[in-house]
């Protein structure tokens, strides 16, 4: 069976709104590793920055026993200096703090549903999709991430014959969960689903997208295939 240029074209589309996700995945992994790099070095810095302003301090308080003006100002220079670097590393260090996720994200259903619906233009195999969610679940993915996750898990298996998504509730160790999951009737060895992570694109989106809202996505044998399974937790009001 032969893609149709309207579904190439549909295909291309959700290629270009998986890229825009993926493009502030990778920001904020950029965020994460300058944070990480800044954290390392801050302690360096501000350990040589306080011996500094100690040692500022202990001359001044020796050259003040013998009296002298000019190289008190100098002292007083070399304070007021180590104050500001102290203060500045302070704010270098918040710049570059990843911002952690507190608030709600998107309602998870709608983005769910939207996003299959796309999918149905751009993939020959059937999609079928099941709700065991009512519509007032939250969990710390926008609606973007959300619609990514689902587009790329189902680009993923866009040589399958059957796609089945289902999004349900989960309780992990007495918390409330979403699970998403994809299943599709692929057969691939069992020693190549790691290997399918760090190849695939779309994958990594799907755990980009998971792991910016503190999931975790898996891959291993399904209903008959392949089953691709992201746990998102639920946010909720505090």
């Amino acid at each position: 069976m032969n893609e149709t240029a309207g579904m190439l074209e549909a295909r291309l589309g959700l290629i270009e709104r998986i890229r825009k996700v993926e493009h502030a995945l990778a920001h904020a992994e950029q965020a994460r590793t300058a944070s990480a790099l800044m954290r390392g070095r801050s302690h360096e810095l501000g350990n040589a920055v306080q011996i500094l302003k100690l040692s500022a301090l202990e001359l001044t308080r020796r050259i003040g026993e013998i009296g002298e003006p000019d190289l008190e100002e100098l002292l007083a220079d070399m304070n007021v200096a180590a104050d500001q670097s102290t203060r500045i590393l302070a704010q270098m260090i918040d710049a570059t703090r990843p911002t952690e996720r507190l608030q709600m994200g998107a309602v998870v259903t709608h983005p769910v549903r939207a996003a299959v619906e796309l999918a149905r233009t751009a993939i020959l195999a059937p999609i079928d999709l099941r709700m065991e969610v009512d519509d007032t679940v939250h969990t710390f993915c926008n609606a973007e991430e959300l619609e990514a996750m689902v587009l790329a898990a189902a680009l993923d298996a866009s040589a399958a014959t059957r796609i089945t998504f289902v999004l349900r509730e989960r309780v992990i160790q007495g918390k409330p969960w979403v699970e998403l999951l994809r299943f599709d009737d692929r057969q691939v060895h069992e020693g190549d689903y790691a290997e399918m992570f760090e190849s695939c694109s779309l994958l990594r989106v799907v755990a980009g997208c998971a792991k910016e809202a503190a999931g975790e996505v898996s891959l291993a044998p399904g209903r008959g295939g392949l089953e691709l399974a992201v746990e998102l937790p639920v946010a909720q009001l505090t």
